[in-house]
């Protein structure tokens, strides 16, 4: 049941003196982050110039939400409560000005009890300002960080009920929850265990009904069972691109001596989870080949961050917008980032639908993780209420303990000029010693891998869950990656890239077992940075324009260089002098279409050492000016986008090659596979020289095994004069059809030339 809700604020002190609010009560809809409010600024205008400078006052206060209760009749066997599923971050709860409770937790569920509910009852919810560098500083949270100010989101810290809230009238006696755990047996049968948590302890009879087998067992006074089912012929859920994502209703009913409590349903999926290690790991390597129901999956992943920096303007409508997208370009995977979200049910209930895996990790990102009693309860409680909370969707496939907890740098001990002129910073950046630099081989972060915390979060994952694996971290640098690079030019990012001489250098010898962050950045599209700058026609912008810098565009991250994520000076040597702003986006989203395609197609080029790519940022939770996502904030695509869901086909065709932009022309011709099945086709090489208006043509049978790559032949190799210019379309049949499965299109320049892509966005 829903109730009309207000809100306003005062000040801490106001609020200790027990004061009365001295601005007005404003109605408002749940959910609502604060900044969203009335006394704040909506979605569409908050992002809007500096405008965000505008709410930075809101979180010194306290902010009040009320509402007014109905008379409700509650039986002898029921209880009325009001359920937050989620408020941000630290509150109190009053019922007619009596303290009911305190609660500090964003993700954990608040149930606030009503004994006798009357007509005209005030339910008050205060929440607390942040009590930064003092009770409780940053690092001893566990909440969303999205807006603590990264490179690529605002500084705007959150605050208010972010989740949806509700009067519940409800039978004492219920099932609070229910999961599967599932293992497939052989392509027959299915041994299943339905876990079952109920509200109070109870004796009687638990009937279960799934995939059409209904079995009864005894429950004498307990409150939670496990009951195993044989499934014949099961009904499995499957990954995108793999098979039906097959969602069933589970259907638990209790029966006792005189008493039946009402029918519990949910939605499940039977699949089972493994990880196996790639070709060529080591025996002390975390395995990182994911399996589903047996098979072998190549992920096709992308990072997800909040789809908005105030997670109460959230909605169902805002992730189906994304997800869809995600579906409909090949992924199948999806990577929760540390730093964000235990989004909404909803998400989840869309990946399930969509067939998306989910990587859900735990509250943590980048930090010093602390050490106390304090935090590792608080650390307990929000953990222990995202496994609940998540356990029963069989999206969620991996848990991890949050966003990079070790950091190697030892590439700096490679000798170049490079590195031996970032040594310095790098010690500076994670307060390492000549001690720490010698013994630990440049590693910043937690200093083992048993990390007290992260040790709890796999305790409390097998105790809770134990149907999916669990990591302590994403990337697992030594492990399987370093995560990286983010850059067209890996000289002005990460310092532990800057050795490599270009994007295409460094994913050719890239060997890793998995690539869990990786990208290319660019600049927003032309809709975003009208609406973000407020001119109709916006023109190329400097890297000291304040509004530029504060979305992101320049001085983002390493260093403060100021070519991030906007790299005018390298699109400017491929495409030469730039003049208005709308051909600088056609040719630096190019660039990130371009080098992110090549890095997608070279990880796939080495399926099986490799088990799968997942791009960084895709999403963004605000309209930055450039970044590395590939959908905007408003749910538009960049004209990257296309190009990299083209090399997330099942079946492609592809070049390797050293660069758009060379003196030889010699690229090698692949085919990759990663569905269950052989494939046999034939393929087309067309090599059209614009300068001389030669065409040649490649012409071929291939055959490629499933979950395999394969090399089919070098081109001839040309020597690419001044002024030349290639194009080259692949096309890839199938020969039962004989329709084309996949076409690819390139582009090369000799980079003998002043501005060597210029023709290709004049035409």
């Amino acid at each position: 049941m829903k109730t009309i809700w207000y809100i306003t604020h005062l000040s801490p002190e106001e609020f200790a003196a027990g004061q009365q609010p001295g601005v007005g009560w404003c109605p408002i809809s749940l959910p609502c982050s604060v900044q969203n409010s009335p006394f704040g600024l909506p979605p569409n205008e908050l992002y809007q110039r500096e405008r965000i400078h505008e709410v930075e006052w809101m979180r010194q206060s306290v902010w009040l939400y009320r509402t007014r209760l109905p008379a409700v009749s509650v039986g002898l066997d029921e209880e009325a409560v009001y359920r937050f599923l989620g408020i941000d971050y630290a509150c109190q709860i009053f019922l007619n000005g009596e303290k009911i409770l305190e609660h500090e937790g964003m993700f954990s569920m608040v149930e606030a009890p009503l004994p006798n509910l009357t007509e005209g009852d005030e339910l008050l919810v205060a929440i607390l300002p942040f009590a930064e560098d003092r009770a409780y500083p940053e690092n001893a949270k566990a909440r969303c960080t999205t807006g603590n100010g990264w490179d690529f989101a605002p500084k705007i810290q959150s605050a208010g009920i972010w989740d949806d809230a509700e009067l519940l009238i409800c039978k004492r006696l219920r099932v609070t929850g229910a999961h599967v755990k599932t293992d497939i047996a052989n392509a027959q049968r299915a041994d299943v265990i339905v876990s079952i948590t109920l509200s109070e302890k109870a004796s009687g009879l638990v009937t279960v009904e799934l995939d059409g087998i209904r079995r009864v067992c005894p429950l004498v006074d307990a409150d939670q069972l496990a009951v195993p089912l044989n499934i014949p012929s099961p009904t499995l859920w499957w990954p995108n691109g793999l098979g039906q994502p097959a969602l069933l209703e589970l259907k638990v009913t209790l029966d006792g001596t005189g008493w039946k409590a009402e029918p519990f349903t949910q939605k499940v999926g039977l699949r089972e989870v493994r990880r196996i290690p790639c070709e060529g790991q080591g025996q002390e390597d975390i395995p990182l080949q994911l399996v589903i129901n047996g098979q072998k999956v190549f992920i096709q992943g992308v990072n997800w961050v909040p789809p908005d920096a105030c997670p109460g303007s959230i909605t169902t409508e805002r992730y189906r917008l994304f997800l869809t997208q995600f579906q409909g370009a090949g992924v199948n995977f999806v990577r929760v980032w540390g730093g964000g979200l235990k989004e909404k049910d909803s998400f989840y209930d869309l990946c399930d639908e969509l067939g998306l895996m989910v990587m859900q990790e735990f509250p943590l990102a980048c930090q010093t993780i602390a050490r106390t009693e304090r935090f590792y309860r608080i650390l307990s409680q929000e953990t222990a209420a995202i496994l609940q909370r998540l356990r029963h969707h069989p999206s969620v496939v991996i848990w991890s303990g949050g966003n990079e907890h070790y950091h190697y740098w030892d590439a700096v001990d490679s000798g170049t000029a490079h590195m031996e002129a970032i040594r310095e910073d790098v010690k500076k950046l994670f307060a390492l010693g000549d001690t720490d630099t010698a013994n630990r081989e440049w590693r910043g972060g937690c200093p083992k891998y048993d990390e007290p915390a992260l040790t709890l979060l796999g305790h409390l994952c097998a105790q809770l869950d134990g149907s999916r694996p669990y990591q302590i971290t994403s990337g697992m640098e030594g492990e399987g990656e370093a995560h990286g690079i983010w850059t067209w030019n890996p000289a002005i990012g990460d310092h532990r890239f800057r050795d490599y001489a270009s994007l295409y250098d460094y994913w050719q010898q890239a060997k890793a077992h998995l690539f869990s962050e990786c990208s290319v950045s660019s600049i927003a599209n032309l809709e975003t940075i009208q609406h973000v700058t407020g001119e109709t026609n916006p023109t190329i912008p400097s890297s000291d324009d304040p509004i530029w810098k504060l979305h992101h565009a320049f001085h983002a991250a390493w260093d403060n260089l100021p070519d991030l994520w906007l790299d005018i000076p390298s699109t400017e040597r491929l495409f030469g002098k730039l003049d208005d702003l709308e051909t600088l986006i056609a040719a630096n989203q190019w660039m990130q279409g371009e080098g992110g395609r090549f890095l997608v197609e070279e990880i796939r080029r080495k399926i099986g050492v490799t088990s799968g790519v997942i791009w960084w940022g895709v999403n963004e939770p605000w309209p930055g000016l450039a970044g590395n996502a590939l959908i905007d904030y408003f749910g538009r695509p960049k004209a990257s986008w296309p190009v990299i869901a083209n090399a997330w086909r099942p079946i492609t065709l592809s070049l390797r090659y050293d660069h758009c932009v060379t003196r030889r022309f010699k690229p090698e011709l692949w085919i990759s596979n990663i569905l269950s099945n052989a494939f046999i086709g034939s393929y087309r090489v067309t090599v059209a020289n614009l300068k001389t208006g030669q065409e040649d043509v490649y012409m071929g049978k291939v055959s490629c095994s499933c979950y395999q790559a394969c090399y089919l032949k070098t081109l001839t190799p040309m020597r690419m004069y001044t002024g030349t210019r290639l194009r080259v379309e692949c096309l890839l049949y199938d020969d039962a059809s004989m329709h084309p499965i996949h076409t690819n299109q390139y582009v090369f320049a000799s980079d003998e030339d002043a501005a060597p892509m210029r023709w290709f966005i004049e035409i």
